[in-house]
């Protein structure tokens, strides 16, 4: 299983425990009889490294965070676009509806095309 794979719960539980036995490996060389100053110097050492390192994770996360808000934001422009053609395209149904309606009228008045006022068909008057 790769760390890839990993939960974050289960990544935070690995790394915590990496922590503790390299911190604690440096305080078990007192054990092996090295010197206070020499420990001190190592666990600054290792200490500088785990924060180099968690930099780097923390900028690999921002960028991978990144790549997923621009293509968020790719998205929401095409939806935006496709929201405007519809507009558009509703506008321009509007206005031939209305155009329609207006020949009806017009087509009413000059009693060429009636209404039965039932539902039926309109006749058209010769």
């Amino acid at each position: 299983m790769t760390v890839k794979k990993l939960g974050s719960s289960e990544k935070l539980f690995l790394s915590a425990l990496v922590n503790i036995m390299l911190f604690g490996g440096v305080f078990a060389l007192k054990m092996l009889g090295l010197a206070t100053d020499s420990i001190l110097l190592i666990l600054a050492t290792v200490v500088s490294l785990e924060v180099i390192y968690f930099t780097v994770f923390i900028q690999l996360s921002v960028n991978k965070n990144t790549l997923s808000l621009e293509t968020v934001t790719k998205h929401i422009a095409e939806i935006r676009e496709n929201e405007e053609k519809a507009h558009t395209a509703l506008i321009y149904t509007g206005h031939q509806i209305k155009l329609i309606q207006h020949e009806l009228d017009t087509l009413r008045k000059s009693r060429v095309f009636k209404s039965n006022g039932n539902g039926s068909r309109p006749r058209v008057q010769a």
